[in-house]
């Protein structure tokens, strides 16, 4: 492979030089990358990005990061806190559960999703994670993930009863993410 280079300082080579890294960061898949303004509005967005939250450039870009981001999360000021941190030290990296919406599909249905990249959910749990009284995590109740049990059985009732569904995917690859969906009203 040759590459082809310019020199520094020659006519044109600034210009160059970040069209090839403007290639490179809309080139990576497996990470989120965007920039967003001091205001925390979305200026950039990669293939990452879009594969990762969801979002498709034009349905994103301008838009406040904060969408990414539970309620509780938005109330309890992460999101101003994530911007101060990025204003002095010049960038913010964090991982967590984030809110994904796919929109509407069609006009017809509503999808929102939770992702999150940490460990995989194992294929044995991922069966019955959906009953009652069924958990992925197999230590005590002194866990700090303890729980009944409850809350995704719960949440599956609830969704099927007004005419939806909840799924779970979950890879080393992908991380994970539980989507409901719901009919759309008008």
């Amino acid at each position: 492979m040759a590459a082809v280079r310019t020199p520094v300082g020659a006519p044109g080579a600034g210009a160059e030089s970040e069209e090839r890294f403007r290639l490179l960061v809309e080139s990576v898949k497996d990470y989120a990358i965007f920039i967003l303004d001091p205001g925390g509005h979305v200026l950039t967005w990669n293939l990452g990005a879009e594969r990762i939250k969801g979002y498709k450039a034009a349905e994103i870009l301008g838009k406040h990061f904060s969408v990414f981001y539970p309620p509780e999360d938005i109330a309890a000021g992460k999101t101003e806190r994530e911007l101060e941190v990025a204003a002095r030290v010049g960038r913010f990296e964090d991982e967590g559960w984030r809110v994904r919406i796919d929109g509407l599909s069609e006009g017809r249905c509503v999808s929102i999703g939770v992702h999150n990249e940490g460990p995989p959910i194992p294929a044995e749990v991922q069966r019955t994670i959906f009953s009652p009284f069924r958990r992925g995590e197999r230590e005590s109740r002194s866990s700090k993930t303890a729980g009944l049990g409850l809350g995704l059985y719960i949440s599956r009732e609830i969704t099927i009863a007004h005419g939806g569904g909840i799924d779970l995917q979950s890879s080393a690859a992908e991380g994970t993410t539980f989507r409901v969906t719901l009919p759309a009203t008008s």
